[in-house]
């Protein structure tokens, strides 16, 4: 089972709109279609995307699954917004169900911990210290198949992909 963490892409910086409100910019649109292309060509697909009910994390699962072709369950969850780590984990667990692979689209510095815990922070830090807009952590489930066993020091870091060195 794979967990595909990725943080939004990059967003408009607009100052007189509220920050759950911002737009994805043209820049992030052109890097996130990328890395789906990349990411989707080499055979890595989720089943099913849990993001933030923020403007520019539902248009970044929206346009993954469009560049990916497939027919993606996206589900919208409240906690995922201003959170924690600790609360990206328990939506895995209660909205993760019968996915193969899950993907989360948030934001930092959320995923940055999240990466953290799931894996060992020597591991985690070790090929790349940030998440970048746009970018993609793969991460293996370890022991039994089920997303309700996720906890910390749970995955392993298959890859990180990051769209200006993808």
């Amino acid at each position: 089972m794979k967990l595909f963490l990725m943080r939004h892409a990059k967003a408009e910086q607009n100052s007189g709109i509220r920050d759950f409100d911002r737009a994805l910019a043209e820049r992030g649109l052109k890097d996130l279609r990328k890395i789906a292309k990349r990411l989707c060509d080499d055979e890595y697909r989720p089943d099913r995307i849990i993001c933030s009910p923020a403007l520019r994390t539902k248009s970044t699962a929206q346009a993954f699954a469009k560049v990916c072709g497939e027919k993606i369950t996206i589900v919208e969850d409240p906690s995922l917004y201003a959170s924690t780590a600790m609360a990206y984990i328990e939506s895995a667990r209660a909205n993760g169900a019968d996915s193969q692979n899950l993907m989360i689209v948030g934001h930092n510095p959320e995923l940055e911990e999240l990466l953290a815990l799931l894996t060992s922070k020597k591991e985690s830090l070790a090929i790349h210290p940030r998440m970048p807009t746009s970018a993609i952590a793969c991460l293996e489930l370890l022991g039994r198949g089920d997303w309700r066993t996720i906890d910390t020091a749970s995955c392993r870091l298959l890859f990180l992909l990051i769209p200006k060195i993808s």
